[in-house]
């Protein structure tokens, strides 16, 4: 069975600051918890829940997604012998479950976190249908990287995730046997944000303004009005989506 996609999470030196943002902007419900210094998302839109994960101060922050795996050990071990690395070896992390950090054929970070219906990450299998996204859902994931079809296969052979035939090397939508969202792994054409997420909204052009009067950044709106990418004010590069018929 494909390892499908069930969290985000956002490496940030000023978690804080971001939570404020993120609440005043797309509602979320953000949760710290003191005694592991981690913020977790609920968007109650839909779509996945995320997380914020503090950075020393200084450090570049960045997106990363986490993938449901049964096995984390067994998943590392796949993973070294595909051509990715490993960042943190399997941990328990109260709220979160087992989970792991690696990197990815072109270095991005990921997480990978154990199935455990206790940590509620089986709601965003197939086999359970999961709530209607709705405004403020994070419904669609990019990798994106330089060797595309190298990077493609990495994700295949490792997690299972199904190419759509018919997409091209530049940007091949994937089913990672979720509902709750869904992926592509392409060709990395910006110079920053080579993996994101995209938050559902019904009006692309007022989200934005709302984003930049919370602090943040109008990046690309030449692709309205199906989406616009903008940065947070850490300079996290994200996405909004507005679904089509």
């Amino acid at each position: 069975m494909p390892n499908p996609v069930v969290g985000f999470q956002i490496a940030t030196p000023n978690p804080d600051g971001l939570a404020t943002f993120y609440r005043e902007v797309f509602g979320w419900t953000l949760h710290y918890h003191p005694d592991i210094d981690y913020t977790t998302i609920a968007t109650d839109a839909g779509g996945i829940k995320g997380g914020l994960a503090r950075m020393p101060k200084g450090a570049e922050g960045f997106v990363c997604l986490y993938i449901e795996v049964d096995n984390v050990d067994y998943a590392l071990s796949q993973i070294a012998g595909s051509g990715g690395h490993i960042l943190a070896m399997a941990a328990t992390i109260p709220y979160m479950g087992t989970v792991a950090m690696f990197a990815d054929p072109e270095g991005h970070p990921m997480a990978l976190v154990q199935s455990n219906p206790d940590y509620s990450h089986h709601e965003y299998r197939v086999y359970e249908w999961p709530p209607e996204p709705s405004e403020g859902a994070v419904i669609h994931f990019e990798i994106l990287g330089v060797n595309t079809l190298a990077l493609q296969h990495f994700y295949r052979n490792v997690f299972g995730w199904f190419l759509d035939p018919s997409a091209t090397a530049d940007y091949g939508l994937v089913d990672t046997h979720t509902i709750a969202i869904s992926g592509a792994v392409g060709h990395l054409d910006r110079p920053l944000g080579p993996v994101t997420v995209f938050i559902q909204t019904a009006g692309i052009a007022a989200t934005l303004r709302r984003i930049e009067a919370a602090g943040g950044a109008t990046v690309d709106t030449s692709h309205l009005p199906e989406y616009a990418l903008f940065t947070d004010p850490e300079g996290n590069l994200l996405g909004l989506l507005t679904p089509q018929d």
